[in-house]
């Protein structure tokens, strides 16, 4: 017997559908290791202080706070998305959100605005107030229709970054959603770019290091993005092609229903666990019983 779903309600024929889907179908593996950040990017709320904000639905809960009139539309290839308008949009991130480690993956769903190309930064980290003192920088694209990716620097120098480039097609950052992921490995040197899952352009001999930050945003950095957003991921290790097309995939087919209003019970039945407290209380009844009949 397997996942025992319980709920206060009847389901339709297509949300039944979806839970023998969900339920038949675990995923392979676990891309929650290593997730520093995941910023959905499908709701703006306002926070105490009257602040806007994306929430961080990742262990770390990392929130972003929205500068200027970025706005949430509703897209029909994935739902709710936030849209940047190119002028003075953008999200400032804790400097936690980018790892200190030598390992980096940062993916996302894009759908650039008809001003692009243009000067823009889509990702942007800095270790001081140097507009080009980057630790990561990404470029999507640049006003050349070049891809820009930068990442690890010479601590004691700025403008000294590793970085690897190439000319895009205007189809796989304009008018239409793609899937962008970017990594890097400080110890072998390499660097990543994936386009929709597949990989797009590498480089070698890349050892700077990711050094420590003073200021993370997105949308914005040397220059401002316009488009539309999804699902930004952020973690302190390389991911497999493998887990990188299980994130598209996640991310990329949000569920179309709410299979969770009103569930009462789910239980996996995967696995049996041992309960110290009541293990421990009934060992204790057993051994005062067998001390009374004594």
């Amino acid at each position: 017997m397997s996942n025992l779903r319980v709920y206060n309600r009847a389901l339709s024929p297509e949300e039944i559908n979806e839970c023998m889907k969900l339920d038949g179908t675990p995923p392979p593996m676990d891309i929650n290791s290593g997730l520093q950040l995941h910023l959905p990017l499908n709701e703006i709320v306002e926070n105490d202080a009257k602040e806007k904000e994306v929430a961080d639905i990742s262990a770390g809960k990392l929130k972003g706070k929205v500068n200027g009139n970025a706005t949430i539309v509703d897209d029909s290839q994935l739902g709710n998305c936030i849209n940047f308008d190119g002028v003075d949009d953008y999200i400032e991130l804790p400097v936690a959100a980018i790892p200190q480690s030598d390992e980096i993956t940062i993916s996302f769903w894009a759908n650039g605005g008809k001003s692009l190309p243009k000067t823009n930064s889509i990702l942007w980290a800095v270790a001081s107030d140097k507009i080009n003192d980057y630790v990561v920088n990404i470029h999507l694209p640049w006003s050349d229709s070049q891809i820009y990716f930068d990442c690890g620097k010479t601590p004691t120098s700025s403008n000294s970054y590793n970085r690897i480039q190439k000319i895009a097609e205007a189809v796989d950052f304009k008018d239409k959603w793609s899937y962008w992921t970017f990594t890097k490995n400080v110890t072998t040197g390499e660097m990543n770019i994936y386009l929709n899952g597949t990989l797009w352009h590498s480089g070698t001999g890349k050892n700077k290091p990711i050094n420590s930050i003073t200021q993370v945003k997105v949308g914005a950095g040397y220059g401002f993005y316009h488009g539309k957003m999804a699902n930004l991921r952020i973690y302190d290790r390389v991911l497999s092609p493998e887990e990188i097309n299980e994130c598209m995939k996640v991310d990329g087919t949000p569920p179309p229903m709410d299979i969770n209003r009103g569930l009462q019970l789910h239980l996996p039945l995967n696995e049996i666990v041992e309960n110290a407290l009541i293990y421990g209380y009934m060992t204790e009844c057993c051994l005062q019983r067998k001390s009374t009949n004594v």
